[in-house]
């Protein structure tokens, strides 16, 4: 079960685009433009099915050292890559906040009674058709600029197909449940405090 990783120790993907933000959005020199080509590279790579996904712009853009050889896992990174490029700055990096409750803050601020109907449709979606679904999810998120836990999204993205549907069970429970309290937390000292574990680690 991937998503047993605990949500505090980033994927490096997750990592490595925390920090692609963080330079898109403070530098104006060379690192900031590569760091805006790069996201506008993954961006293309937004797809509505996951056998559309083309992981090329992925370790195109990125350091192969990040990919695990898994061609699953390496579809779902490229679906998150897209969809981060997509929404990085106005879908803020907020830690423990799941899919799930950012849909019901989402649910709190739009009183649309057609967003059930979405994520009902995306929680009985297979993996296949999953892409689809997440990206008009996440396309209303960022509309109302609403944060998530990205890395969160990943792990349960590496699950969807778990034969206990735990991760749907998740989604649902705190879809529905009363909120609890979350803090954004700056990207650039979640990635120095992911590097510092991962360093203590070694």
């Amino acid at each position: 079960m991937l998503a047993e990783r605990s949500p505090n120790s980033p994927h490096p993907l997750v990592i490595r685009l925390w920090a692609l933000h963080e330079n898109s959005e403070k530098y104006k020199t060379s690192v900031g433009s590569n760091a805006r080509a790069t996201l506008a590279i993954l961006r293309r790579g937004m797809k509505d099915r996951l056998s559309q996904v083309d992981t090329i712009p992925m370790f195109t853009a990125l350091s192969t050292e990040f990919f695990i050889g898994n061609e699953r896992a390496e579809l779902w990174c490229m679906v998150i890559a897209s969809l981060y490029s997509y929404a990085h700055k106005s879908i803020k990096q907020t830690s423990n906040i799941s899919l799930g409750r950012a849909l019901q803050e989402l649910a709190r601020q739009s009183q649309s009674g057609s967003l059930e109907m979405r994520v009902m449709a995306m929680l009985k979606s297979d993996a296949e058709h999953l892409p689809g679904h997440l990206r008009q999810l996440v396309s209303l998120l960022e509309a109302k600029e609403i944060g998530l836990d990205w890395n969160l999204l990943l792990l349960h993205l590496f699950d969807w197909d778990h034969p206990d549907r735990y991760v749907q069970k998740w989604i649902v429970r705190d879809y529905y449940t009363e909120p609890f309290h979350s803090t954004s937390i700056p990207l650039d000292n979640e990635t120095d405090n992911a590097n510092t574990r991962r360093n203590e680690g070694e």
